[in-house]
């Protein structure tokens, strides 16, 4: 039983941090060669720092994570795991 329990502990870790890394991957936009901004996250951005070439424009003022926005992709991927592993599962038991 509780050897159960933890491979589905595991799998299910495993297919959240999977899924967000795709996310992230796939979302990624780097426009830094064209003046643009390097922007990471699915379904909302999270991290974004921009190029500015104006010398004024301290370094800090370029780069901004929002951090309820991470919150929320990490959410969404942890939903998505348990969404698929449930339908896995309801198939397992249909066609065992």
């Amino acid at each position: 039983m509780k050897k159960r329990i933890l491979k589905n502990i595991l799998a299910f870790g495993l297919l959240t941090t999977l899924i967000f890394w795709l996310g992230k991957l796939y979302s990624y936009q780097n426009g830094l060669p064209v003046d643009g901004s390097l922007t990471y996250g699915f379904p909302l951005t999270y991290y974004e720092i921009g190029s500015g070439m104006d010398q004024d424009i301290r370094y800090e003022d370029l780069q901004h994570t929002d951090y309820g926005n991470l919150t929320i992709d990490i959410l969404f991927a942890m939903l998505t795991a348990a969404v698929l592993l449930w339908i896995y599962s309801s198939i397992k038991k249909r066609l065992f």
